[in-house]
C-alpha cells in the first residue's frame, strides 16, 4: 500500500475538480466543441457557447460544413441574447457555406426561426430548368414558375422540383439545391404517370 500525504491527497483533489469545472471541449477537435457549445447554449449559458463556438469555427477552416453548421449555431445563440444584426450575419454566412441548414424548430426559439427564415428569404440563387416533352410547368415547393424552359432567380436551400405536362400525364419529380449566387440547372426527362 502506497501511503500518501494529506498535502498530496489534498492536491490531488483540487486538480480532479478542477479537470471536471473545465469545458470538456477545451482541447477538442471543431465537431466537440460544436457539440460542448449546445450543451452550454442549452444550459443558458449563452458567452460560454458563443466562445466555444468561436474556437470552433477557427479549428473548422478546412471543413465548409461544419463551419456552415457552427455558425447556424452562432446565429441561433446571437438571436437568444439580442444581437440581431450580428445573428443575421452569421445565417447569411452559414447559407452560403451549406443553403440546406435549417435551425431544428423543436430546439430554438420562434424568434430565432423567424429571423432566419427572413434571411434565407433575402438570398437568391440562380435556377434553370429544361424539360424533354414542350409546354411542362414547373414547379418549386409547389409554387409555379411557369412554362419549361425556366430560367430565373429563387430562395437558396433544398426545394421539391415537380415538372409536368399541363394534363398531367407526364411528370419528373426530384429535389434541387439553389445555391447563394449560384446556378443550379435541372434537365428533367418526364415519366408517364
Amino acid at each position: 500500500m502506497i501511503r500518501t500525504s494529506f498535502s498530496s491527497r489534498l492536491v490531488i483533489s483540487i486538480a480532479a475538480i478542477v479537470a471536471l469545472m473545465t469545458p470538456r471541449a477545451a482541447f477538442a477537435d471543431p465537431e466537440q466543441l460544436l457539440q460542448e457549445s449546445l450543451i452550454r447554449y442549452r444550459l443558458g449559458e449563452f458567452q460560454l457557447a458563443l466562445k466555444l463556438l468561436a474556437k470552433a469555427r477557427r479549428e473548422a477552416k478546412g471543413d465548409a460544413m461544419l463551419r456552415a453548421r457552427v455558425l447556424l449555431q452562432t446565429g441561433v445563440v446571437q438571436v437568444v441574447i439580442h444581437e440581431t444584426m450580428r445573428a443575421k450575419r452569421s445565417f447569411k454566412a452559414a447559407l452560403e457555406l451549406d443553403p440546406t441548414l435549417v435551425p431544428n424548430a423543436r430546439d430554438v426559439k420562434s424568434t430565432v426561426m423567424t429571423l432566419f427564415l427572413q434571411v434565407r428569404t433575402e438570398l437568391k440563387g440562380g435556377l434553370e430548368v429544361s424539360a424533354d416533352r414542350t409546354g411542362a410547368r414547373v414547379l418549386l415547393g409547389g409554387k409555379d414558375l411557369g412554362i419549361a424552359p425556366f430560367s430565373g432567380e429563387v430562395e437558396v436551400g433544398r426545394h421539391d422540383l415537380v415538372v409536368q405536362t399541363l394534363d398531367r400525364l407526364y411528370r419528373h419529380e426530384g429535389q434541387v439545391t439553389v445555391r447563394v449566387g449560384g446556378q443550379s440547372r435541372v434537365k428533367a426527362k418526364l415519366a408517364f404517370v
